[in-house]
Formats: C-alpha cells, sequence, structure tokens
C-alpha cells in the first residue's frame, strides 16, 4: 500500500521545517505549534559520548569495543597491542562488507546509508534520510557515509549531514570538523578523506 506523498503535502510540511524556526531562551526551547524535534540523527551519538566518558571514569576499564545501534566505540588498546576492526557493511549486498576500520584508541564510528530502511517504488529506493530542503529522501549520489572522529556526538551528526550533502560538499563539511570520511557513492566507487585512506583496508586486501 506504499504512496508517495502529494507534492502539496510536502510543501505544507515544509513550512516547518528548519532549524531556524527553533527559538532558545535559557533552558526552554520553543516550537511552531505543528513542529517537533527529531533526535535521530545525532541520539545514539549522544548516548555514545556517556559511554565513553563512563569509561573512562572506570580505572579497572583498560580497553573495550561497544556498538549503539550500529554507531562503534573504541576505547583503549588491545591487551596484545593490535587494533579494533570495525566492519563497514556493504551497502548493496547482504552479509558483505566492504572492507574495515582499524583504530587504536578512543574513537567513535557512525554510519549512514539508504540500504536498512527503505521501500523500493517503481523502480526508485525511498529511504528514511530525508532532505530538509525538498522533503524527498536525499538523493546526493552517496548510498553510504561512515565518519570517525574523536566525538560520538560529532560522527552520528556528520554522517547523516555529508549522506545529504553528497561526496564533495560532505567531504568539506567533514575536514572542516576534523572528522575522517568515507563515501559510497552509488556506482560503488569508495571516496575518502586522506586521513581516513590510511586507516581503511579493503576486504579484498584482507
Amino acid at each position: 500500500n506504499f504512496q508517495t506523498p502529494a507534492q502539496e503535502q510536502i510543501d505544507l510540511l515544509l513550512q516547518n521545517t528548519g532549524y531556524e524556526k527553533v527559538r532558545l531562551e535559557g533552558n526552554k526551547i520553543y516550537l511552531p505549534a505543528q513542529m517537533k524535534l527529531d533526535l535521530g540523527a545525532v541520539g545514539k551519538g549522544i548516548v555514545c559520548d556517556k559511554i565513553g566518558e563512563y569509561l573512562q571514569s572506570q580505572s579497572a576499564v583498560e580497553a573495550a569495543i561497544i556498538t549503539v545501534g550500529g554507531s562503534v566505540i573504541t576505547f583503549g588498546e588491545k591487551p596484545d597491542g593490535s587494533a579494533w576492526n570495525v566492519a563497514i557493511v556493504h551497502p548493496r549486498e547482504d552479509n558483505s562488507y566492504l572492507g574495515t576500520v582499524t583504530l587504536k584508541g578512543n574513537y567513535y564510528v557512525a554510519t549512514s546509508g539508504d540500504y536498512e530502511r527503505y521501500v523500493e517504488w517503481e523502480g526508485k529506493r525511498y529511504h528514511h534520510i530525508l532532505n530538509p530542503v525538498t522533503g524527498y529522501p536525499a538523493d546526493s549520489g552517496v548510498c553510504s557515509v561512515t565518519i570517525v572522529s574523536e566525538s560520538g556526538l560529532l560522527s552520528d551528526a556528520l554522517s547523516t549531514a555529508c549522506f545529504v550533502l553528497g561526496v564533495d560538499e560532505g567531504m568539506a563539511l567533514a575536514e572542516e570538523y576534523g572528522a575522517q570520511a568515507l563515501f559510497v557513492t552509488e556506482d560503488l566507487e569508495i571516496v575518502m578523506t586522506e586521513g581516513m585512506k590510511e586507516l581503511f583496508v579493503p576486504i579484498k586486501e584482507k
């Protein structure tokens, strides 16, 4: 029973979309009557930061790797000194991976993609990551973005934002915040920041 909304419906909803309409006064948030805040793009990242703070407060914890709904925290180093290996899912092949990100120390890894929550309709994929300008699923030429950062909030937020922006603008945004990014285009080409090239190991090389 899938049906795309009419353009008129989307245009109406866009009238109550945008961070510019959110007003902060002290510790209070004010929104237009028909508007709600959705923290889906940053919620897991915030939780990851809280977990990271907790791990640092526990002197008995020397190393750990934790996943929170797909977002990953690496903490400390393995006893044998080897790196943590965080797999990056292949966005078009089930139960398959593109490769791994190898990390030593405290990092946060987040991925946004069009391959888990979507529906195919008349040859087009409608996924859950929306472009706030158009009101439609983001159509930026990428199907997956992975971010590595020293902040859970930042990695989560950037993976979504960079997915919406696409390779060129997304790459510039990631670099502006000192994060490493890996983009997978719709043609399955992998594009990375210079720092990510030092971290990523393609599956064929393993």
